[in-house]
């Protein structure tokens, strides 16, 4: 019976649905920069993608055609930081009191900057452009600097219209949207899960089917992102993960 029921965990299928639709524009080149953005609907995320010379500061503002005022800016010189346009036009933009943006990554290859970056639809911030995933498009401009410093004046400039395109509606289940890392591990695993499920209980059997541990989601007890399996013996183990009106099991090897 205990092998017949880690057969029936390792089988499950999964039953709930859960969606996000993404919108995002093309890469579209504006002067010797690149630009590219990505709005996620189900996490409210703006991912911001910039290429760009690597010894030049980049800047990028949001819905703006000009260097008009209390606009939202993005700027990479040495550091990123979350800026805004003054009051009086054509005026160099001030460093907001709140960043509000994660630089994901900043990879360099050659002579290119890659910088990705995140950024909640709204902050809060009235300093920051609030992302409207219905919008069409946006208009922006952009400045590259002779240097990194960004005190020193753009040496090009222009402006440009993004156009969003929908990619679909992504359907997630836990079972292909879960996942665990690094898988084999030497104790603690991460735990991936980008469609925000509401995980209630996670449960560890042994390979044959004894139940070794149980988190659970209640009261003031929360499941952490990492588990901590580093006080077991080697071997396979099947972790069974239940959420919403679902389940799945993933299996584990820990060294």
């Amino acid at each position: 019976m205990k092998k017949n029921y880690t057969i029936l965990l390792i089988a499950m299928a999964s039953c709930f649905v859960a969606t996000a639709q993404i919108k995002e524009t093309a890469v579209t080149t504006i002067g010797t920069m690149t630009v590219k953005i990505s709005l996620n609907q189900a996490t409210s995320l703006a991912t911001i993608t910039l290429t760009g010379p690597s010894t030049r500061w980049m800047s990028l503002g949001l819905d703006c055609s000009s260097m008009q005022g209390n606009k939202d800016v993005i700027s990479f010189g040495t550091t990123l930081l979350d800026r805004s346009f003054s009051t009086a036009t054509h005026v160099q933009p001030l460093t907001d009191a709140q960043n509000n943006l994660t630089l994901e990554s900043n990879t360099v290859a050659g002579t290119t900057r890659t910088l990705v970056i995140t950024r909640p639809f709204n902050t809060g911030d009235a300093n920051d452009h609030v992302f409207d995933f219905n919008a069409s498009s946006l208009n922006i401009v952009w400045g590259v600097g002779p240097a990194l410093d960004l005190g020193v004046k753009h040496s090009t400039k222009g402006t440009a219209t993004l156009t969003f395109s929908t990619l679909g509606t992504e359907t997630y289940t836990l079972d292909n949207s879960f996942g665990v890392s690094p898988n084999p591990t030497t104790g603690i695993i991460s735990l991936k899960n980008p469609a925000n499920f509401a995980i209630q209980t996670i449960r560890l059997f042994d390979n044959q089917a004894k139940l070794i541990k149980t988190w659970n989601n209640t009261g003031d007890t929360l499941i952490s992102n990492t588990l901590d399996l580093s006080d077991l013996t080697k071997g396979v183990y099947y972790l069974e993960v239940n959420a919403d009106s679902d389940k799945t099991v993933k299996k584990i090897i820990l060294n």
